[in-house]
């Protein structure tokens, strides 16, 4: 029988309704699920109120490789398999679960983190970023807007709705006035509640103290020939642009950057994003010299090989767990991910 592949939560939600239906002949010896060594998961979180949650005692076959506490959270210790059997009191019934613990390590593709480690602080805040380098990503992914009065601020959106709660457009505003905003939402946001809209500025100090970390700036408008090279000489002033990549989804702001030869435009690494990655999206990449960023769920097996080809690199956004990004850097071949979470050791 071919095996199939499900996550923890469907296996459990799943195998508990068959088992209501026929009773203990109810089998998932043939499904197989998949952990990474460090992972963890609560398997009570997917019977949030079930009727057979307080009743259950968890065990493993082989708790050296994965772990289960009394409580239904599983530990993935070391390469490996084990099967996970959950019994329930009252009942007549056994239910097993058996699954594969993985070995994980960064590979040879780079880590960028999304905003910030924005899964931990709120996106584009200082914490965020400097969370991020103290967890040694390999690049600090950032959004930059500029003000009314021509100066750099971190931000997604140009609304500051969504971060600030205001109303406000980020191109109405000067410099002061933006910066002055608190950040209201996000993740952490009851730990981290003294974030404003940073600078560009302060991010770039930020990273002089994390030699190690490159950051990715994400040109969000398409900027005049005299911003871009405004941004570009912000960013030497700090002697960064050997440690910058500069990404967009306006091409123009990338071939703009690659004209202005004096902040060495023509060698800094750059990233064209694509919403729709085709052909035309490789050959913008070559004229470009620029790695291609697309989102992973679009990504194709001949994308990837018409980049390489061309000596070109493939990132990925954004990759929510250890899975998804084993089977992106394994069998897909990318180069690097963008994701909100640490998934390296």
């Amino acid at each position: 029988m071919k095996k199939l592949y499900y996550p923890l939560g469907t296996f459990i939600i799943l195998t508990l309704f068959l088992t209501l239906l026929v009773g203990n002949r109810a089998r998932a010896m043939e499904t197989v699920g998949r952990m990474f060594v460090g992972e963890q998961f609560n398997c009570r979180n997917v019977m949030s109120g079930d009727i057979f949650s307080e009743r259950i005692i968890w065990s493993s076959s082989n708790p050296g490789v994965a772990h289960i506490d009394s409580n239904g959270v599983i530990t993935a210790i070391r390469p490996g398999s084990a099967i996970i059997t959950a019994t329930i009191q009252g009942f007549k019934m056994k239910l097993s679960y058996i699954f594969g613990v993985y070995p994980y390590s960064r590979h040879t593709c780079d880590y960028v983190a999304h905003r910030g480690f924005s899964s931990k602080a709120p996106a584009n805040s200082l914490s965020a970023f400097r969370l991020a380098m103290e967890a040694g990503f390999d690049y600090v992914e950032l959004d930059v807007w500029p003000t009314k009065d021509g100066e750099f601020v971190i931000s997604h959106d140009n609304l500051l709705k969504k971060s600030c709660g205001m109303n406000k457009y980020i191109s109405d505003l000067n410099f002061e006035q933006v910066t002055a905003y608190s950040i209201i939402k996000g993740k952490g946001i009851k730990k981290y509640r003294n974030e404003c809209i940073p600078s560009l500025d302060q991010v770039l100090e930020l990273a002089e103290v994390f030699p190690e970390v490159k950051l990715s700036i994400e040109i969000k408008p398409e900027l005049s020939e005299k911003m871009i090279r405004k941004l570009l000489e912000t960013v030497d002033e700090h002697g960064m642009m050997g440690r910058v990549k500069f990404i967009s989804f306006q091409k123009n702001n990338l071939f703009a950057i690659r004209e202005c030869k004096e902040f060495d435009g023509d060698q800094v690494m750059l990233g064209y994003l694509s919403h729709k990655p085709n052909s035309s999206s490789v050959q913008t990449c070559i004229e470009l010299n620029a790695e291609l960023g697309v989102n992973y769920k679009l990504l194709s097996s001949s994308l990837v090989e018409s980049m390489h080809e061309n000596g070109l690199k493939v990132n990925v956004w954004t990759v929510p767990n250890k899975s998804t990004a084993s089977f992106l850097i394994n069998s897909m071949k990318v180069d690097s991910i963008t994701t909100d979470y640490k998934l390296f050791q």
